[in-house]
Formats: C-alpha cells, structure tokens, sequence
C-alpha cells in the first residue's frame, strides 16, 4: 500500500471517529437537557403545594389560568382573540402542550374568541361549559374546536368536579333544571374553585339576577378571591353578592379606556367600602396570585408595578 492510500484510510476513520463522537456528545447533551426540563417540570408540580392564579391580561376580554400543585391547568373564559397566546405562553413552561381543563363560561365572543387559537397550540383534555348557546361566526369556531378533541362536560349547578387531591370545582350555576335565562350572561358557569381552606369565585359574565338565584340556592360562602362578573360591571357584584361571598380579593378584566365604562364606579366603591384589595388588568396588567391552601396565606403581584 503506497503512503497516498495510507493517507486516505487515516483521514477517512479520522472523519468517522469525529462523527462518532458528535453523535454521542449531541446524545448526551440531549440526555441531559431532557433531564434537567423533567426535574424543573417536578420541582413546579412539587413546588411546595402551591397553586397560583393568573388573571391574563387579555384586554377588553376575559381569561384567567389556575395552576395546580399536581401540574393541571385550568384555563378559564380566552380573550376575544390570539392575545390569549402570547399571554399563556408567558405563564405556562413552554414544554408544556396540554391544558387539562378549559372552562367556556359563556360563549360572548370577549370570553371565548381565543379559544380556537389555544385549541391548535394546545392539547384539551375536557371542556366544561354552560350548555347555552348561539349561533354565530365565533361560536361556530368554537364548536368545531371542541368536537376535534376532548370530553364535553356540561356544568350543572350542585355538582363538585375533583380536578385533584385537595382541588375541586363546586358548580353553583346554571341549574340545569330551569329555562334558560333571556340574557345569555346570566347563564354563565359560576364556580368555586377549593383549594384546602383557599376559595376562588369564578363569575364569567354572571349578572345580579344569576347572583340572586345563586344566593337562594346556596348557602354563604366566604372565599379569599373573587373574579368580579361582566369585567366589573354594574350589573353584576351587588352589594349583597359580595358580602355573601365575603372575598378579601377582587380580581377585576378590563382593557385600558374601553367604551364599556368597565370597570364601574359603583363596584369599585362597593368594593373598596367593603376593604377587600382590588387588582384589574386595565391599571395593573397581569396579575398572578399563589397560595398553598392555608388561611390568610394568598400573595398577589402586578405586572405593572
């Protein structure tokens, strides 16, 4: 063999050595990275049994995500349109491609018009919604959304929905047994989420007529955070619907300047008589709030500090 030959040959297991040993490195570091993104994804389900609470700010809208210590997300109501994206994907870990539950309060275009952009960025494993609906271009989206994939779930006042050890959603209205009301917003999915001792109301668009109703069925119950009805309307959270649920936090969605007057003064004067703490998107942007199911213990920051 002439040294011209001998040469080749070198350079030819010189070139595969090399190649063998990229394959492996970029194994390796794959191994590792999968590792490290599996021990960040338990150290957040371990993280001490927190649960947190985003109100997204979606604008004149509304959209809000719970967070579980077990890792299900409960997205509640999207927005009016892909902004529900980009606020999600600052809050949820970007390996993270499936949201257990997605609860449609109602289906004004302000509460579900983002739902079809989450629905092709996100696996739904279970929509619970009103059972009231209404045919119109946003709706249609929304429905094809729901018939590609996931369980339907119709809420029914009464009922108590395990999401996991220690977290549930108690369903106070609609009741299931009577017409519909003529104003699609007092059909909205009320809940309460449960926490241990924590409690969240969850008010969709709910007007005072759905509060009154609820009231009569339902004995008092004293949450630590309120998600105020129709964006801080006066026409929803009267006085007597806040001192049934006795919150210590208010938790208003409104866009900047909208033509609606939301929130109203009214409710914010109501409110700040009352002295629970108020958060709205439209002065503070996103707002996020955890605890870990014992009294008194909620923490709440602001985007926009």
């Amino acid at each position: 063999m002439n040294n011209t030959n001998a040469e080749q040959i070198r350079e030819k297991r010189s070139r595969l050595f090399s190649w063998v040993i990229f394959f492996i490195l970029l194994s390796v570091s794959g191994f590792v990275a999968w590792q490290a993104m599996s021990t960040m994804q338990q150290q957040w389900t371990q993280d001490g049994g927190v649960l947190r609470v985003t109100q997204l700010n979606v604008g004149q809208g509304d959209g809000l995500l719970v967070q579980t210590p077990q890792g299900n997300d409960i997205l509640i109501d999207a927005g009016r349109d892909r902004r529900i994206l980009s606020e999600i994907g600052t809050v949820l870990q970007p390996w993270n491609t499936t949201i257990e539950y997605v609860i449609a309060t109602h289906e004004d275009a302000d509460h579900i018009g983002g739902f079809p952009f989450i629905a092709q960025q996100y696996q739904i494993n279970e929509w619970i919604v009103s059972g009231r609906t209404k045919e119109t271009t946003v709706t249609k989206e929304l429905h094809a959304a729901q018939e590609r994939e996931g369980v339907m779930h119709v809420a029914t006042a009464g009922e108590s929905i395990a999401i996991e050890d220690g977290v549930s959603l108690e369903i106070l209205s609609p009741d299931q047994d009577v017409p519909a009301h003529e104003d699609i917003n007092d059909d909205s999915v009320v809940a309460i989420l449960h926490y241990h001792d924590f409690a969240l109301a969850l008010t969709g668009d709910a007007g005072i007529t759905s509060e009154n109703e609820i009231m009569k069925r339902h004995e008092p119950i004293d949450v630590d955070i309120l998600k105020a009805g129709h964006h801080g309307s006066k026409t929803s959270t009267s006085p007597e619907f806040l001192q049934w649920l006795d919150p210590e936090i208010v938790l208003i969605s409104a866009g900047q300047d909208n033509d609606y007057g939301h929130p109203h003064y009214r409710v914010l004067h109501d409110i700040e008589q009352y002295g629970a703490w108020i958060f709205r998107t439209d002065k503070d942007g996103r707002i996020t709030c955890e605890t870990e199911g014992l009294p008194g213990d909620v923490q709440c920051s602001r985007q926009y500090e």
